[in-house]
């Protein structure tokens, strides 16, 4: 996440329609990697600085998928095995000082 957000009002102003929601639970746990964040394209449209990150995220070993959160800028990055998503921090880290990282466990 750059240590800047992105506005919410902007960014919701830009929307022209919605993905439909989801009803069922249960798809969306088992195919989280094939939803998507319909605000996403907006934020890299207005903030195209978050574009290397993302692709360098993107290109990480063991990346399962990544999303933005909300309407932006913070992304979460989601591996299958812990060692390829440290690797991922501490090259992420030396890369991107700027930006505030961290490393959780999904429970």
């Amino acid at each position: 996440m750059p240590k800047k957000g992105c506005s919410t009002r902007h960014v919701y102003s830009k929307v022209r329609s919605f993905s439909r929601p989801y009803e069922n639970k249960k798809f969306i746990i088992k195919n989280l990697s094939k939803l998507k964040n319909d605000l996403e394209k907006i934020v890299i449209n207005k903030y195209p600085e978050l574009k290397s990150p993302i692709n360098f995220i993107k290109k990480a070993h063991g990346l399962e998928f990544l999303r933005m959160t909300g309407s932006g800028s913070c992304f979460v990055a989601y591996f299958k095995y812990n060692k390829d998503s440290i690797s991922t921090l501490k090259k992420f880290k030396k890369k991107y000082p700027n930006y505030w990282s961290v490393l959780s466990k999904t429970i």
